[in-house]
């Protein structure tokens, strides 16, 4: 979906209409969370829905990892912490990589199979990975800061 397509148009339409309906004060805001999301998950997955469950899974991982790292904070063990958030972002490095550079460095390797190499290249790169890992990375390292309330 493109920014400039009528289907976008109509999309921040009914997500701006349906966030500013949402009833009650004590559950607005799960609510308008809630809704932000599932416009997010329609945009993100409107041209190629198959990437969604890599994006579910992303948003899964950091989510974790942030409510172990509040849990061992709790507890005092500083040094979990750091593991946490090291073993956090390391995972999310590691997935961008996979999915931008795969086809390059497999292309390189002259022992791989030219149909290996086909497939991996024909792997559909997820739009917006780079700026779901960096808000992953950010998230990780701000809960690792103490700059989030758990």
């Amino acid at each position: 979906m493109l920014f400039n397509s009528y289907e976008f148009v109509i999309l921040l339409l009914a997500t701006f209409v349906v966030f500013h309906l949402v009833p009650g004060i004590a559950r607005r805001r799960g609510a308008q969370t809630f809704v932000l999301l599932f416009s997010s998950l329609v945009f993100y997955g409107w041209n190629n829905p198959s990437v969604l469950p890599l994006f579910a899974l992303f948003c899964g991982a950091n989510t974790l990892a942030v409510s172990r790292i509040h849990a061992c904070r709790k507890i005092g063990d500083e040094r979990r912490v750091e593991r946490l958030c090291r073993l956090s972002v390391t995972a999310d490095i590691l997935v961008l990589c996979a999915f931008k550079y795969a086809g390059f460095i497999v292309g390189t390797l002259p022992f791989i199979p030219v149909e290996v190499v086909t497939w991996i290249k024909t792997i559909p790169l997820p739009v917006g990975i780079s700026f779901y890992t960096f808000q992953g990375i950010c998230l990780v390292v701000d809960a690792k800061r103490g700059k989030l309330n758990p």
